[in-house]
């Protein structure tokens, strides 16, 4: 009735305003058969979370759960799809403890019916990886991702958009690893299937091309990755609207890049669209959001833009804390900036204390060696200005020699942790001491830096 021009009066009617009376109307005329009924809320759900509408998107597949519960499924598959559904947009909206909920239960589902075979579990499986990948747990999501690989390869061959999604999902984990040339095998895998398969504005196509503009920026690849990712940009606009967290992404990694290019104004500016963009769509208490404040405050530290930096960081611990679990390497990314950012002010006892939490909570997570080893040495530089020399020797020397010797370290960690301990050195008339410090370790650098 929306499309009759009787209705509508001369108003073009939006795909946004047919769903939601399609929502209204459901929700409303109960004399729908429940099996249909059912189906439509579990549709009007996903549409509403492909939208980037969790809290409705929610709403709606709830209802559908509820409802199955009460129709026949004899092997429990149409259950378990709407929990995972379900599951999805929980993740989105921040909900982790409910989205593993939801994801146990269909699991108990599957395995009960002996499911174990099917598109239907191997989503399950994917879902699961995604829910450990957002609690900052990409050990526990790697075998989750490798068995629904296998499964959908065995079900769907080795060239469906499906396998690609999980490839995606893979290369995540090898980022979170600092794996950077496997992250780049598994999107270009992703990118192949996808183009030869899917039109280009398909969405997990050009979530795709995403994915490999990150993979460029990480290797340092700037001028490659900047055009792509401004083509990108355009494609999520037109497919998701100009205030999506889509292409919040793409602002994002734009600003990194520009950031890499020497165009710090401008990257400035895209980290600022990224944020408010990502509060306008997921509020102020969502773990993107803190993750945007993390990045804005890390461009403002290198602009100086100290206070600014420092009241940032502050809002983003604040969000984690009530969004995160306690361990979660967010937190340990925003405790170190907030140190360094004291470090800079020369809040010397406020600055130890968020760059020790930071090292220490880094080694609890598991993470790639040289980002405890990069708070450690800003941890020396802060026991140094306070006159605790031997305790600053031992933890810039530490850093030092951690961070120089990994390939996957951060070159501008790098690169402060050298002028860290050449200060130490030469500020204390121990020249010779730094040039030995130097002589052992130049044969543990990586051959190339990124």
């Amino acid at each position: 009735e929306a499309s009759d021009p009787f209705e509508s009066q001369g108003r073009q009617i939006t795909a946004r305003e047919l769903l939601d009376q399609a929502g209204r109307n459901i929700r409303g005329d109960l004399s729908q058969h429940p099996e249909v009924r059912a189906r439509l809320l579990e549709a009007i759900g996903r549409a509403y979370r492909r939208q980037n509408e969790f809290e409705l998107s929610v709403s709606f597949l709830e209802d559908a759960e509820r409802l199955r519960r009460q129709l026949p499924d004899p092997d429990g598959s149409k259950r378990a799809n709407v929990l995972t559904e379900l599951a999805m947009s929980l993740r989105d909206a921040g909900d982790l403890d409910g989205a593993q909920t939801a994801l146990r239960e269909a699991v108990r589902i599957a395995e009960s019916n002996r499911s174990l075979e099917s598109m239907t579990y191997a989503k399950l499986l994917m879902n699961l990886g995604r829910v450990e990948l957002s609690a900052g747990n990409p050990a526990g999501a790697k075998p989750y991702f490798e068995r629904s690989l296998a499964l959908q390869r065995e079900l769907l061959g080795n060239t469906h958009p499906e396998v690609a999604s999980v490839l995606l999902d893979l290369s995540s984990v090898h980022l979170w690893e600092d794996d950077i040339a496997g992250a780049e095998r598994r999107v270009r895998e992703a990118v192949r299937i996808y183009s030869e398969t899917t039109p280009p504005l398909y969405p997990d196509r050009v979530t795709a091309n995403v994915a490999y503009g990150e993979i460029l920026v990480w290797q340092g690849r700037m001028d490659e990755a900047t055009p792509l990712l401004e083509a990108s940009l355009e494609h999520q606009i037109r497919l998701y609207g100009p205030n999506s967290r889509q292409v919040a992404a793409s602002y994002a990694l734009l600003a990194r890049a520009r950031n890499g290019q020497g165009a710090v104004e401008e990257a400035e500016r895209f980290a600022r669209q990224a944020l408010q963009i990502h509060i306008q769509t997921l509020g102020e208490v969502h773990q993107e959001t803190g993750y945007s404040r993390t990045a804005l405050a890390n461009l403002l530290l290198k602009r100086r833009k100290l206070s600014e930096a420092e009241d940032q960081l502050r809002r983003s611990l604040e969000v984690y804390e009530r969004t995160l679990p306690p361990d979660h390497p967010y937190v340990a990314s925003s405790e170190h900036l907030l140190g360094e950012v004291l470090l800079r002010k020369r809040q010397l006892t406020d600055a130890e204390g968020y760059l020790s939490a930071a090292m220490n909570r880094w080694k609890r997570t598991n993470s790639p060696a040289w980002r405890a080893a990069r708070s450690q040495s800003a941890l020396g530089e802060v026991l140094h200005l306070q006159g605790r020399l031997a305790e600053a020797e031992q933890h810039l020397r530490e850093g030092y020699k951690t961070l120089v010797a990994d390939e996957g370290a951060d070159r501008d960690a790098r690169i402060a942790a050298r002028e860290r301990v050449e200060r130490f050195y030469i500020a204390r008339g121990q020249r010779e001491r730094l040039e030995e410090l130097l002589v052992a370790t130049r044969s543990a650098q990586p051959s190339r830096a990124r």
